[in-house]
């Protein structure tokens, strides 16, 4: 997956970072959650642990696969953190992942309640410390930060302040959505 990222970053999307992007996939899709419980022997995603009935713990909670899971799909999704500051870089996400057409995210927020936020085609929608974080597609790469205490703030660019990043990975609630407008026809 580095490989990937490093040659979109060195010299574009080119032939040769594609093929490294199928060899990515293909790896990816060849174990964890792209099977199927019946192909994968059980449930792909089941968190458990290897503890004897003996014996405490021995592991978390969840598998390694389940962690590289994890951690791999918000490397996808172009989440990125450089000198303390937090920005998104979204260039393996793949087109088919977009919504074609309008729909809704339902979330939890960090008061425990459930919100639901509307959402366009050609976006998608997750969260970071429970903040939605919301793509579209776009020609110009920006940020919308919205805050709870004032307007939405616009700038190019698709990374955080160092205040901003400590607010949201501190959970002080005081983002509550980001949009990030990238070029997702750099790709092919």
């Amino acid at each position: 997956i580095e490989n990937c990222i490093w040659s979109q970053q060195q010299v574009g999307f080119t032939e040769v970072t594609e093929k490294l992007l199928q060899h990515y996939r293909s790896i990816r899709d060849g174990i964890g959650l792209a099977k199927s419980p019946a192909q994968y022997g059980a449930f792909p995603a089941d968190p458990y642990s290897h503890t004897p009935q003996n014996a405490g713990v021995q592991q978390p909670g969840m598998t390694g696969q389940v962690k590289e899971d994890i951690l791999s799909r918000l490397v996808e999704l172009g989440v990125r953190v450089a000198k303390g500051q937090l920005g998104f870089d979204p260039c393996l996400l793949e087109e088919c992942e977009l919504l074609r057409e309008d729909s809704s995210f339902q979330f939890m927020n960090l008061e425990d309640a459930f919100v639901e936020i509307p959402l366009p085609a050609g976006s998608f929608a997750f969260t970071l410390c429970q903040t939605p974080i919301v793509y579209h597609q776009a020609t110009r790469p920006r940020l919308v930060v919205s805050r709870v205490d004032g307007e939405p703030e616009e700038r190019d660019g698709l990374t955080l302040t160092l205040k901003e990043t400590k607010s949201l990975f501190s959970r002080t609630g005081k983002i509550c959505r980001i949009d990030v407008f990238f070029n997702f026809l750099q790709q092919p």
